[in-house]
Formats: C-alpha cells, structure tokens, sequence
C-alpha cells in the first residue's frame, strides 16, 4: 500500500511540474507565441545582449542607444514593447538617470520637443500615444509604442541626459497587417 500511494504521489507531482512548465512558458511570451521582451539581470548582460547601437545625430556624444527589443530592424504592427540601453561608450558606464516627458496626446508629426514618439514620414503622420520608457535597471529603459501599419518607421528617441536632450531616429519596418490603413507597398485602401 505504501508504495503504490508514493508512486501516485510521485505521478501527481510530475503532472503538476509540467503543467506548471506549461503555464510559465505562456506567461513568458505574453500567452500570445511571440517573442519574450528581455529583462536583464546587470549592465553587462544587457551591453552583451543583441541590438542595434545609435548614435546620437544632434550632438557629439559618447552617450550610446542600444535597442534591445525589437532586436532588430523590423517588428510586427500593433503594440510593441521597446527595451533601451543608454550607456557612456567613453567610460562604459550606464545611464541610469535619463529622463523621459510623457506624450499625452496623439501628435501628427513628432520632434526634439517629444522624447518618445513613433512617425510614418512617408505617411505624413504620428501614432497613438505611446508609454515613454521608464528605467527598470542597469541603464536599462522600457516602453511601448504603436505601429499602426506596414511600412518605414522612425522611433524618435530623445532623453533628456545631464541637461542636454539627446536626439536618435531609430529605423524600424513595422510588417503584418495593420489596422484597416493599407500598407506602404499595397496603396492605401478606402
């Protein structure tokens, strides 16, 4: 009897360790299948990860951009989640005291004076306000942002770093379907 009592105990244990497994593997990639937005545990693993470095194209900086998501130079439409490293290539040190000012409203065309703002220049226009990128850790920024159709975009970032707004214009070509606007290759649909 108390062998056979262990072995469904054991059985029991097991069917919960892998649902578990299951149920965490949904809750990494948003339940959705897609890509799992990074979290990094120090500055070095964040400098290590994969992304692209920008400079800045206002001001000779040694204050480097590293995006860290999307880890490339496209995304998929819809909301997206964007992970920023800010860091001194000079002293390779990060930057942990960047300030972002909110966007509250929609805006036609972003600028300078938005720190945090996605545009369609070939379109002519912004997106949906979008969540300016607060610091989580290690230099390390998050937000989100919207693209709301297929094409070119350029995600302007523009903190606000020992006084000085530094400006970067990050290329991302959103691709998928959008929301009912066409895409850059297929026209505009009425």
């Amino acid at each position: 009897m108390i062998g056979s009592r262990s072995l469904f105990t054991k059985a029991i244990l097991a069917v919960a360790l892998v649902a578990s497994a299951a149920l965490a593997g949904c809750a990494a990639d948003g339940g959705a299948g897609g890509d799992e937005v990074p979290t990094f545990a120090s500055y070095e693993e964040a400098k290590r990860a994969d992304g692209t470095v920008w400079q800045a194209n206002n001001t000779d900086t040694s204050v480097e951009l590293k995006v860290l998501y999307p880890s490339g130079e496209t995304a998929e439409t819809g909301d997206h989640d964007v992970v920023l490293l800010l860091y001194d290539a000079e002293t390779d040190e990060p930057i942990t005291d960047a300030e972002f000012e909110p966007q509250s409203e929609y805006e036609q065309n972003c600028g300078p004076a938005h720190s945090f703002c996605a545009e369609m220049p070939a379109m002519g226009h912004g997106t949906s306000p979008e969540e300016s990128p607060e610091h989580v850790g290690h230099g390390v920024y998050q937000g989100m942002t919207h693209f709301s159709m297929s094409g070119d975009w350029v995600l302007n970032v523009n903190p606000l770093v020992d006084g000085d707004v530094l400006e970067y214009d990050v290329t991302i070509t959103a691709e998928g379907e959008g929301e009912g606007h066409g895409d850059m290759e297929g026209g505009m649909e009425n």
